[in-house]
């Protein structure tokens, strides 16, 4: 029987097969500990959520703040909301301008705002219509906007006098560990339309699954 198991051990395909079905085991037991609750728990409001750990951002608020200056930390605040479309008609806007974008590469986003920055001027290009310049002036307004301000302030409704209310202040330094806040969920998987867990499911129905495979095996033998 010993050297029958040691033979089996010794097949790659047989190893790959255990070591899948061993973690698929192991997750099944331990991630329900850290997210209890029913799989068919609605979770999520609204369009499927993309894996990843979500953060509470009314926690966020009143959590403990430190100040950290990370050096890449503007670029890539900006990166991220600068769209594909933007970059797109700032390299337009080169082009009708007769600047030279020779070897400029439109992800790079400080190169690209550094150009734009030296070289846009509010005015009508030839072949330029009136509402492409409006749109190329919007566009440079955001990109100010974007580089600009660097606090942000929280309000709140003052129940008696009906006004808004200074909470707090937001730098753009400000840092917020994880541990501080109170509602964190990680997702590896995202949710479905219905607003699921889908780790969760996929992970029950690994467990019906296996009983059955069990039960069915132990009725065989």
């Amino acid at each position: 029987m010993f050297n029958t198991i040691k033979q089996v051990f010794r097949s790659p395909k047989f190893l790959v097969g255990f070591i899948i079905f061993s973690i698929i085991l192991l997750t099944m037991f331990i991630y329900p500990i850290f997210n209890p609750g029913d799989p068919l728990d609605q979770i999520g409001v609204g369009n499927c959520a993309k894996p990843g750990t979500y953060v509470s951002v009314y926690d966020t608020v009143g959590s403990k703040s430190e100040i950290l200056r990370l050096p890449d930390a503007e670029s890539k605040r900006i990166a991220q909301k600068l769209s594909d479309a933007d970059r797109i008609s700032m390299v337009d806007w080169f082009g009708k301008a007769g600047v030279d974008v020779t070897g400029l590469d439109i992800t790079d986003t400080d190169s690209l705002l550094k150009m734009w920055n030296e070289n846009f001027v509010d005015k009508k290009l030839p072949g330029m219509t009136n509402a492409a310049r409006r749109n190329y002036r919007l566009l440079d307004g955001r990109i100010k906007e974007l580089q600009a301000g660097e606090t942000l302030y929280v309000a709140d409704m003052n129940q008696e006098t009906k006004l808004l209310e200074e909470r707090s202040q937001i730098s753009k330094n400000d840092y917020v560990n994880l541990k501080e806040i109170a509602n964190v969920k990680t997702l590896p998987l995202g949710t479905d339309v219905f607003g699921r867990d889908v780790l969760k499911e996929l992970l029950s129905a690994c467990k019906t699954s296996i009983m059955i495979g069990l039960i069915a095996g132990a009725v065989a033998t």
